[in-house]
């Protein structure tokens, strides 16, 4: 008798049912982390789309109504509402932001330093707000790919 562990006919078919099975988990993950990403973009522009009360100010000759401190940004150019996207890198990971390389997304999201310009969460507040949808989003996608032979 040779050392080690012997497998039978089921025993190999069992290994190949459980290797399809995290095939399939997987690429449920990856179309869950895809309804999700599109889920939070809508929630996120649904936020900056809704009345600010912070102060007036004006911008090229424009009357402008800027968010308050703890509201979703207000648009100005629209650039920011137009840069929200998601990318996913893996089944288990997934990136959520701004496609602006510049540093004012940044200051929007956390804030400046020094407190000149108090935080207007975009990204991580509709993550914060609909954790538990998410994950429900994501489960029912694993679940559905799990389902299918």
């Amino acid at each position: 008798m040779a050392d080690g562990i012997v497998l039978t006919h089921e025993g190999f078919k069992a290994l190949k049912t459980l290797g399809e099975m995290e095939h399939k988990a997987c690429s449920g993950a990856k179309k869950g982390f895809s309804f999700a990403g599109h889920f939070l973009i809508k929630k996120s522009k649904s936020g900056m789309k809704q009345p600010k009360t912070g102060r007036f100010y004006i911008f090229k000759g424009k009357r402008i109504r800027a968010s308050a401190p703890g509201e979703y940004p207000a648009r100005r150019s629209r650039d920011l509402f137009r840069s929200l996207g998601f990318q996913i890198i893996s089944s288990e990971d997934m990136d959520f932001g701004s496609r602006l390389d510049a540093k004012y997304p940044r200051i929007l999201e956390k804030g400046s330093e020094g407190g000149k310009i108090t935080r207007r969460s975009y990204l991580e507040r509709p993550v914060e707000e609909n954790k538990t949808k998410i994950a429900n989003i994501i489960g029912k996608e694993i679940e559905k790919e799990l389902k299918r032979k």
